[in-house]
């Protein structure tokens, strides 16, 4: 099992981190997983499938969602080359995910919507 500490530091010094997510059975639809929010919390650059969703959270400029497999690859081959370019969209969404995206940002929420 890895720890929390391990895996940050797996997310940060990964030049791209690869999230698929699980589809439902039966359906086309993902459910958003915790490393959508985990690896740029922890500094990582994501490349993510296609979860139409994510824009709720994460715009264009945020996070790399290809639509397709010839997208995915043209992604990874073009970030893994250009890193002012990475690091750019790395750091907004560790911005993001920091100032909107963590557990207290949803307690905070939750609260809010009953009231409290």
């Amino acid at each position: 099992m890895v720890g929390l500490d391990e895996e940050r530091v797996a997310y940060a010094s990964a030049k791209i981190c690869i999230n698929i997510h699980e589809s439902h059975e039966n359906t086309t639809l993902k459910t958003i997983n915790a490393r959508t929010f985990k690896i740029p919390a922890s500094g990582g650059f994501e490349v993510v499938d296609y979860v139409p969703q994510i824009r709720e959270f994460f715009s264009e400029s945020e996070m790399i969602m290809p639509n397709n497999d010839a997208e995915w690859f043209s992604a990874i081959d073009y970030y893994i080359t250009h890193e002012i370019e990475r690091k750019k969209i790395q750091e907004k969404a560790t911005l993001k995910a920091g100032h909107e995206h963590t557990f207290h940002n949803r307690v905070e929420t939750i609260l809010k919507s009953i009231g409290a």
